[in-house]
């Protein structure tokens, strides 16, 4: 079963800031639901350089395939997902098109599947080793990470994640990894910058409240790039394009399948 949620429901404690997000999307890993858009007029804004950002609530991947939460199609199969050694859970982003291929993956063990999460990767291969690739997780950036593949990307690496020429899948698709099992909100992704450059903050999608709680914010990003998205899921009551409307002003929209 999948479809669209309004997510007041969900980010009561948002409601301190003045923002609660639009809506959410339900993804089905039983019924293999998902999003993706075909490959893109344009290019890059800047291929070593790309933010994603999402919210989440529900259960992790029970597989050793993981779950994916951005990925593109053949030949490169570059991707982020969740990592499974059961019974813990982190981040990982592979690039697939690479010889040899690299996957770096967050050290940290994502808990508490009843509550909404904030997750934020950055990558930026103009960084000094050990900085290319961040991952957040509440507002907070993850201190270690480790790599299963390839070792470590190199400097000035291209990243095919928002390239125009494959298509994108959201919470399931190309890549090997399995699809999401959750709720999904404000996905965004951000082309040609990186947080480690200092283009955009994490407070741009997010702040604690006055609980001491990450919440999420209206966006406060400048310029989203080429192919660069936000999906808010505003339209609870359709599917297709509607429910996969971009609305960062660059209509790269998704389609549910």
């Amino acid at each position: 079963m999948s479809g669209p949620f309004g997510s007041n429901q969900f980010f009561g404690a948002a409601a301190a800031t003045g923002y609660v997000p639009e809506g959410s999307m339900w993804f089905d890993s039983g019924d293999g639901t998902e999003l993706n858009a075909d490959s893109r007029t344009s290019d890059s804004s800047n291929k070593k350089r790309n933010i994603i950002s999402v919210w989440r609530k529900g259960a992790y991947p029970q597989t050793t395939s993981g779950a994916q939460i951005i990925g593109v199609g053949a030949p490169d199969y570059d991707r982020i997902e969740f990592y499974v050694v059961s019974p813990t859970v982190s981040l990982q982003y592979t690039f697939s098109g690479a010889s040899p291929a690299y996957s770096i993956v967050s050290d940290a063990v994502l808990l508490d599947p009843t509550g909404w999460q904030h997750i934020v990767i950055s990558f930026d291969s103009t960084q000094d080793s050990g900085s290319r690739v961040s991952f957040y997780y509440n507002g907070v950036l993850i201190p270690g990470q480790w790599y299963h593949s390839g070792g470590e990307v190199p400097a000035d690496f291209e990243s095919e994640l928002l390239g125009n020429s494959i298509t994108t899948d959201l919470c399931g698709g190309g890549g090997g990894a399995g699809n999401i099992n959750c709720y999904i909100s404000e996905f965004i992704a951000v082309d040609g910058k990186s947080i480690q450059n200092g283009d955009v903050a994490i407070t741009a999608f997010g702040t604690e409240n006055s609980e001491g709680l990450w919440v999420p914010i209206k966006p406060t990003v400048s310029g989203y790039g080429n192919n660069g998205f936000y999906l808010d899921f505003a339209d609870s009551s359709s599917s297709g394009t509607l429910l996969g409307n971009d609305v960062s002003g660059n209509d790269n929209d998704f389609d549910t399948t």
